[in-house]
């Protein structure tokens, strides 16, 4: 067995050094979740001239803020109008509009709240105005040249509000990555047949499509293979010569039908098997070609923690993605007795605590599925640790 931190870099030194994913361009509409391939730069300030941030009067010196202040409304101006270019003379003020160009040697705006209305055309202020109040600045967010979103970062939808302000509808981004999944087991059946004795429906086929959908990969429909080292070699070929992530379940371990690391060893370079954690201690990465290939225990919840400690790193590798895992300090409620191996507990937190608490879902063998559904977190407690209830531990959202 390898420790956990030497086995993680072996996979983020591969994934960074294979040749990344190629780029493409999507509209803004299917750019969500996308990782993109080039930096967004602004080609013009944003705000892009001095505007309103309220609905009120405009005004060109101190002594028309003042409170008391009886000022003649000579124009108005709404959001879209061109900006009046004539300054502000004494005495008077401009009706404007949020959003609305402020006019050429505006003071300050006067919210409209903090003015009477006498009739149509004459305001009292009732609230002093303080020098460039209520004014959006050009330029105050965002600085022509700027680069506003880097290459490398995955698209949200503050980043879509961003992209189409700066006049990028179809950015650049990296393609998905093409995965296929393939389980293997002569006892699995898929979910709508009914088991035979001896006999268990697939739940890692399903789990790791959906794990792998959900960071935005090109996943195929899940594979099954029998327990055959021929058919798996087959399955194996046909997998990594139209994929770049291969991801096996089962078959990982020494066992006399565990045929995934002779069929591995034959058909790619393997750079490591057996990781010092629990659970998962099987786990085995190698590759053929640019094609990343891992090995994941048949139990659930190995195969759950080995895709969010391993997998997720290649994907980002491979897409050249700003990826850091999002680990919080928490209190690990429970009392836990020293292990050879690092240890991620599967556990929900209670946001309330500070710092966090982080409580175990029962189960916590390596078959359970209810805890895969109710965690929020893996709390990692490294090897030869022993832990006392409520000591901090770093925890992986």
């Amino acid at each position: 067995m390898i420790p956990f931190e030497e086995a993680l870099e072996s996979v983020r030194a591969w994934s960074r050094n294979v040749d990344p994913m190629g780029v493409e361009r999507v509209s803004l509409a299917d750019a969500i979740g996308r990782v993109l391939a080039t930096d967004a730069v602004a080609d013009a300030p944003y705000p892009r001239f001095d505007n309103s941030a309220v609905d009120g009067f405009a005004i060109g010196c101190a002594e028309d803020g003042r409170a008391g202040a009886a000022l003649r409304v000579v124009a108005r101006v709404r959001a879209g109008d061109p900006p009046l270019t004539s300054p502000i003379a004494a005495g008077t003020a401009v009706r404007i509009f949020t959003g609305a160009p402020v006019p050429a040697g505006t003071w300050g705006i006067v919210m409209q709240e903090d003015v009477t209305l006498l009739d149509d055309l004459v305001v009292l202020v009732k609230v002093a105005a303080q020098e460039g109040q209520h004014v959006r600045r050009a330029g105050s967010d965002i600085k022509s040249g700027m680069t506003t979103v880097g290459a490398g970062e995955r698209i949200n939808a503050g980043h879509v509000a961003l992209l189409a302000t700066l006049g990028e509808p179809e950015p650049e981004v990296r393609a998905r990555v093409p995965v296929a999944v393939l389980t293997t087991g002569d006892e699995l059946v898929p979910a709508h047949q009914s088991p035979a004795p001896g006999q268990i429906r697939d739940s890692n086929g399903p789990m790791l499509f959906a794990l792998a959908q959900g960071i935005g990969c090109a996943v195929s429909p899940p594979s099954h293979v029998l327990d055959s080292g021929e058919e798996l070699e087959r399955a194996i070929c046909e997998a990594t010569s139209s994929h770049r992530i291969v991801l096996i379940t089962g078959g990982a371990s020494v066992g006399d039908h565990d045929f995934v690391p002779s069929v591995i060893r034959r058909r790619g370079d393997v750079s490591l098997h057996g990781v010092a954690i629990r659970p998962g201690k099987p786990l085995l990465f190698a590759s053929v070609g640019g094609t990343a290939l891992f090995g994941l225990p048949g139990n659930p919840a190995a195969t759950f923690v080995g895709f969010h400690l391993f997998v997720r790193e290649c994907v980002a590798g491979m897409q050249r993605e700003r990826y850091e895992p999002r680990w919080v300090a928490v209190q690990y409620t429970e009392q836990h007795e020293a292990c050879e191996r690092d240890d991620f507990i599967r556990a929900t937190l209670d946001w309330g605590a500070s710092p966090p608490e982080a409580r175990a879902v029962q189960e916590q063998g390596s078959f359970a599925l209810r805890s895969l559904a109710e965690a929020d977190c893996l709390v990692r407690i490294p090897a030869h640790a022993e832990h006392q209830p409520g000591q901090l531990r770093k925890a992986l959202l």
